[in-house]
């Protein structure tokens, strides 16, 4: 069954990569790069991954330079630096240039790093999922807008769509009521039925 997300793991041990393989396979496709160079060639050829855990020290080129390169192709993957050195780098340097989106140490508890994975993966698709989900307001409900509450508006319209719950849509004339109700029902299993609207 393919999964719903994607990591890449870019380490130049192979116990390293076996082991985090292991670790995330259960949950997420998993890709393995045993160096930067091959880490790049996999993303020029799809860069479709939601997060990357990427060792600092290896051999050629280390993490902070195959993070650059990474940036070059996709500036939206979360990239969580993973390292067994921890003090050999400056960590508010590496924030400052690199941004990534967490620093994990490779002697830390294992939920440590999964914690790290799920809330960059989480992150990634949220994001992801904000241009759906405006295309989709646009296109299929005629509804327009871009601000934090309006994306809640069509978060909460996909959550409760699908569902059988019983739903009271509340604000002033022209606030759009009557198109949060049709984008409810366009989404439900009824909504090849018809749709009654009466003016109170």
């Amino acid at each position: 069954m393919r999964k719903e997300s994607k990591i890449l793991v870019v380490d130049d041990d192979p116990l390293v990569l076996e082991s985090l393989y292991q670790v995330f396979c259960d949950d997420y496709e998993v890709v393995l790069a045993s160096s930067g160079s091959q880490a790049i060639d996999i993303l020029q050829a799809s860069d479709d991954f939601d997060t990357i855990v990427l060792d600092i020290r290896m051999d050629k080129m280390d993490g902070l330079e195959t993070a650059t390169k990474i940036r070059g192709i996709n500036t939206e993957i979360p990239i969580i630096f993973y390292t067994g050195y921890p003090g050999d780098y400056s960590e508010t340097k590496i924030q400052r240039e690199h941004q990534p989106f967490d620093y994990v140490v490779k002697n830390e508890r294992p939920i440590r790093l999964q914690r790290a994975v799920k809330n960059a993966v989480d992150y990634h698709r949220l994001k992801r999922k904000r241009g759906d989900l405006r295309q989709l307001a646009r296109e299929q409900f005629g509804m327009v807008g871009k601000s934090q509450a309006i994306m809640n508006v069509y978060r909460t319209i996909e959550k409760i769509a699908p569902t059988n719950i019983k739903v009271m849509i509340l604000g002033p004339t022209g606030s759009g009521k009557e198109l949060v109700a049709r984008a409810i029902h366009k989404r439900s299993p009824r909504s090849q039925k018809r749709l009654g609207i009466l003016n109170c």
